[in-house]
């Protein structure tokens, strides 16, 4: 490794792995298409190989609650959290949710347990 974290190459060792872009907007919310006041960062982020499975499961821990928190939202109807989903699609979510009986019995459930647990 370099004193600041990036690879050493010339050793065989690292490899760029995780790539992303971030936006920065200093326009309005809701702005559709392309607008003046967006700025597109690239991120670019470099680890060794054997961090990989590691790094991995993080990632999909940490998606996998954000997910979970985001379909939570549709299901208690907090609508300004919402709109990201299309609207046929959150409708067909709610019919699952309010017919499904698995679904319903899993809720009342998790429900007991949480609050037991406290």
């Amino acid at each position: 490794m370099t004193g600041r974290g990036l690879p050493d190459q010339a050793a065989g060792r690292g490899h760029s792995r995780g790539h992303g872009r971030r936006k920065a907007s200093s326009g309005t919310a809701g702005n559709s298409g392309s607008s003046p006041y967006t700025l597109t960062i690239p991120l670019h982020f470099l680890w060794d190989v054997e961090h990989n499975i590691t790094i991995r499961k993080i990632f999909d821990h940490r998606i996998g609650r954000r997910l979970q928190k985001m379909l939570d939202d549709v299901r208690q109807r907090r609508n300004h959290l919402t709109t990201w989903l299309q609207p046929d699609i959150k409708k067909a979510l709610l019919v699952h949710w309010e017919t499904d009986d698995g679904f319903m019995h899993r809720h009342l459930t998790n429900r007991a347990n949480r609050t037991s647990a406290m």
